[in-house]
């Protein structure tokens, strides 16, 4: 479960609420206008904190794209990844790092093949 420590904090993403994940590791943050820069600034500075819990990111319906950041790699117990309806073209080499990683959804994504 979620240390106690992080109890009901939440910080915000294009003026949404983006939480830490909750008892079962899921982090939702669908059509709120999230875009890769910001999805790098909030890995970077967020991510090693929520990283041991996180199982499932969703993130359907943003702005991300082309690229997918580097920095998704320290989501490291990551086993869900839902990238559907963005515009990520490149998957970082660092996606190779989430050894937990077992689906990865990318519907109507413009992933070159």
């Amino acid at each position: 479960g979620i240390n106690a420590e992080y109890g009901d904090f939440l910080f915000f993403v294009m003026g949404s609420r983006f939480s830490v994940p909750d008892e079962d590791g899921r982090m939702v943050a669908n059509s709120c206008g999230l875009h890769s820069r910001r999805l790098r600034r909030w890995l970077i500075h967020q991510g090693p904190t929520v990283a041991p819990e996180l199982r499932c990111l969703e993130l359907q319906h943003n702005r991300i794209g082309p690229e997918l950041p580097e920095e998704i790699g320290c989501l490291n117990q990551l086993n869900e990844l839902h990238l559907d309806h963005n515009g990520v073209e490149d998957l970082p080499a660092s996606l190779c790092e989430l050894e937990q990683l077992s689906a990865l959804h990318l519907t109507l994504s413009l992933i070159h093949i």
